[in-house]
């Protein structure tokens, strides 16, 4: 019986596939690495991967049309960015019901996420705290769905229906003289 945990990204330094690697390593064997997506890295996080001994762990799937059945089966999303902007995955991973680990890094994810209710951050480039992440998440069925039950309310923030409301209030705002300066 495996747990899969997915990585849906370029394959650049920026997001951090080179610290999920190094912390799968200190998981269970039982625990499986998905990465989806592409990129000038992709050589080098294969032959990471195999050095850290983790060949039959980590599935390499390449750039996908459609992510969200992924995202829907796996465990949870770990994005371990470096820096990130909005971070358009987070909210993907939320609305296909994956509880998601990401990092607290400037800017994006902590806009998103609140600590521990609709998902969990850990700090910048730390294995240590992206291990301890996963095993809580591992262990605790109760966070799992906790997480999955609010990232799902979180991510209908960010519906087209939601946000076609804020630019047709903000829009009603400009006609009628509303000051945004202070918004």
């Amino acid at each position: 019986n495996f747990s899969e945990i997915l990585f849906v990204g370029r394959l650049v330094h920026q997001k951090g596939l080179d610290i999920l690697l190094e912390a799968l390593a200190h998981l269970p064997c039982t625990v499986r690495l998905k990465v989806i997506g592409d990129g000038p890295r992709y050589e080098d996080y294969v032959r990471r991967a195999h050095d850290l001994g983790l060949r039959e762990r980590v599935r390499f799937c390449g750039s996908v049309d459609d992510p969200v059945p992924s995202m829907a089966q796996a465990l949870c999303l770990v994005v371990p960015s470096r820096w990130e902007g909005f971070g358009h995955v987070i909210v993907e991973g939320m609305a296909a019901g994956c509880p998601v680990i990401a990092t607290n890094c400037f800017s994006g994810p902590n806009e998103i996420i609140d600590h521990m209710i609709n998902g969990m951050l850990v700090r910048p480039e730390s294995v240590d705290e992206l291990v301890e992440a996963l095993i809580s998440l591992i262990n605790s069925p109760e966070l799992r769905g906790s997480l999955i039950h609010n990232g799902r309310i979180r991510a209908s923030f960010y519906s087209l229906a939601q946000i076609g409301r804020q630019y047709n209030d903000y829009f009603k705002g400009i006609v009628n003289g509303k000051d945004f300066s202070q918004v």
